[in-house]
């Protein structure tokens, strides 16, 4: 049945990678404009790094503008350009990015790939943060595929390294795609668990998703209730 949908799943990525929200029509045109400018000038003076950093930039505004074919080439050309440099961070980073155009196009075989390389990489270079955010890339590509244990496992290990390094609104996430996965696997007391969880997270930092959660909390209330498990099960 699944408790939230894949909203509150899509709003995991770390600043510097795709922006969530409608981009504004004008300053993404201004944007490209700048980003061109700025391409040409580090290709004049040979900074290799400069470059690769303004074709994944321009790869962003690309995918929020919504051109997934041109976000996907200027991430490429940044991809070839970190690797020669052995620049790993960014090299990660823009195969996490590269994930992110093939999950947009409903090429789960090719996201799939990509966050597992970015996972490995960020893993190498010991960045919990990176690590984290693969992890639940992983988890929602197994979701959509509806093998719900491998997605609670990178759900799992996404929730542990959060709570670890005191990232409170995600593990606040992770608990609620815990949740949802666990709803769906039919363990409706894990689901309740996780769900509270994130619910008193969500609540302690006055998020507005908490209401939507709350719902979803109470939905699977009433399934423990129907099943004689609950609180409000007859008696």
């Amino acid at each position: 049945m699944g408790t939230g949908g894949d909203n509150h799943t899509m709003n995991d990525d770390p600043a510097g990678m795709i922006p969530d929200g409608a981009p504004d029509p004008d300053a993404i045109d201004e944007a490209l404009a700048d980003y061109e400018r700025r391409l040409r000038l580090y290709r004049q003076s040979g900074d290799k790094t400069g470059e690769a950093r303004t074709l994944n930039s321009l790869g962003l505004t690309y995918h929020a503008r919504g051109d997934l074919d041109k976000a996907l080439a200027h991430y490429t050309a940044s991809l070839t350009i970190r690797h020669e440099e052995k620049d790993g961070i960014g090299e990660a980073a823009v195969l996490y990015n590269i994930g992110l155009v093939h999950h947009a196009r409903g090429e789960l075989d090719q996201a799939l790939a990509h966050y597992e390389k970015s996972l490995a990489a960020y893993q190498a270079l010991s960045d919990r943060a990176g690590e984290a955010i693969s992890h639940s890339r992983i988890g929602h590509v197994w979701r959509l595929r509806g093998d719900y244990v491998k997605a609670l496992s990178h759900y799992q290990r996404s929730l542990e390294i959060r709570q670890r390094v005191g990232d409170r609104r995600g593990a606040a996430l992770m608990l609620w795609n815990i949740g949802d996965v666990c709803e769906r696997l039919e363990c409706l007391d894990e689901a309740e668990g996780a769900l509270d969880d994130a619910l008193a997270l969500y609540e302690s930092m006055g998020l507005p998703e908490a209401a939507q959660l709350r719902e979803a909390l109470g939905l699977v209330r009433r399934r423990l209730a129907a099943s004689g498990r609950g609180p409000e099960s007859p008696k």
